[in-house]
């Protein structure tokens, strides 16, 4: 009876002090700053109890944090605070910063959490909040500084009141921002100079460039240059082809690749292996030819919607083979500029140069391009052809002027023409030129 009278007085005694639910209070202190407590009504177990001042420990060490602000360097350093009796907030400086209260304890956690990152997403999202202030110092003597500044809040944007986010720079042009502490080895301006922003003095070679001069310059570059030599005059090749600009940019290439891999483990990198054979480059021209058509297309497509769409056309014959090719070109205006690319100049595949066969030629091309639509809307250019005038009607037609100067100077100044002229007209001309 005495075991369980025992067992019985401690589970009422355990039911006694375990609470139901272990409240806690928010109140201020005499500094008006947060304090977290426990409910006094509550009466604890010792193992509670202990929880407790664990928790009591952990609750005073955020009420410090709370009263002296953090000072960190990295993501997160704000300035100290301290509070005023009027629940006003200054820096340490004297300088007053704001009456909001310290208690939000969500949007301190969100301030010390800011990284880069967020600073510049607040920077490109929000340009009428977060500007880029100049970094005025003494010590601001890179050039990196003229793209540079120091990420800030717009307070007031009349009063020009700012609040420059500590212990971050940011850039001017893409709003990429670091972490910066004056006067650090560790967050200097290395990381600022090497950025894609940042201004470089083209008058101080690279040590690459250095590099790349001494290369140039070594013996074998004549060893190079005999090969040249050698090609040009066994393959009958011009002598110009080394100053093609493709010719350079192959060149270039080959070069870039060869650094990149070398002397690999299996021997040298051979030519054979690598240049393509003329299969190979005749199916990528088509493959380009395909790609860059798409994205033409597109671009006429779009000025034919605006209205701002027209063409050029010509027939002209071989003066030997006698062959016939038809050539366009399309006229457009995008961002507030003018355009002309070619679109065809091939042969004309019809016997007779009537007005049905040009009409149905000229569908086949704006077809390719996916602008058949725009046919009735477009101007078009022509000479007075009579075929190219009669299978363009009732279209919009501009009859081009040079063409037609170039024809009147041409048969002025023929020879065949000047057999005709008299005398008289011979010392008038003469007179003239």
């Amino acid at each position: 009876m005495k075991g369980h009278h025992k067992n019985d007085l401690l589970n009422q005694q355990t039911t006694e002090q375990t609470p139901d639910a272990y409240d806690l209070d928010l109140t201020r202190d005499t500094n008006d700053t947060p304090v977290v407590v426990a409910s006094p009504d509550v009466v604890v177990s010792p193992l509670v109890g202990r929880l407790n001042r664990v928790f009591r420990r952990g609750v005073d060490r955020l009420n410090r944090v709370f009263r002296r602000g953090v000072d960190r360097r990295g993501d997160a350093r704000l300035r100290r605070v301290v509070d005023d009796p009027d629940s006003g907030r200054y820096d340490r400086d004297g300088n007053y910063c704001s009456s909001r209260s310290t208690t939000d304890i969500a949007s301190f956690f969100n301030i010390i959490a800011m990284n880069s990152n967020d600073i510049s997403k607040l920077l490109r999202t929000k340009p009428h909040q977060y500007v880029v202030k100049d970094y005025v110092s003494k010590n601001a003597t890179s050039s990196c500084w003229s793209t540079f500044g120091v990420p800030a809040e717009v307070i007031n944007e009349q009063d020009k009141e700012f609040k420059i986010i500590e212990g971050f720079t940011s850039c001017k042009k893409c709003f990429a921002t670091f972490v910066f502490c004056s006067g650090s080895k560790e967050t200097g301006t290395k990381n600022l100079s090497d950025h894609k922003c940042s201004t470089k003095d083209i008058n101080q070679p690279t040590l690459h460039e250095v590099v790349e001069k001494k290369i140039v310059a070594s013996p074998h570059r004549d060893e190079l240059i005999d090969s040249i030599a050698t090609w040009c005059a066994t393959r009958i090749r011009p002598f110009q082809c080394v100053e093609d600009p493709g010719f350079i940019i192959v060149s270039q290439m080959l070069l870039d690749i060869g650094s990149r891999y070398g002397r690999s483990l299996v021997g040298k990198v051979k030519a054979e292996n690598l240049l393509p054979c003329a299969n190979t480059i005749k199916r990528r021209i088509q493959s380009l030819a395909e790609i860059t058509r798409a994205e033409v297309s597109a671009r006429l497509v779009a000025a034919g919607g605006r209205g701002e769409l027209a063409f050029s056309s010509d027939l002209w014959a071989d003066r030997y083979k006698k062959q016939t090719y038809l050539g366009m070109t399309a006229i457009f205006i995008e961002n507030s500029a003018i355009h002309n690319i070619d679109l065809c100049c091939r042969e004309f595949l019809y016997s007779k140069k009537s007005a049905a066969n040009v009409s149905k030629s000229i569908d086949a091309v704006l077809n390719e391009f996916n602008v058949q639509q725009y046919r009735k809307s477009a101007f078009f250019i022509i000479d007075r052809g009579s075929n190219l005038k009669a299978a363009l009607l009732p279209n919009q037609i501009i009859y081009c002027t040079t063409h037609r100067i170039h024809s009147i100077l041409r048969d002025t100044f023929s020879v065949n023409k000047l057999d005709l002229l008299t005398t008289i007209d011979r010392r008038i001309l003469k007179d003239i030129i």
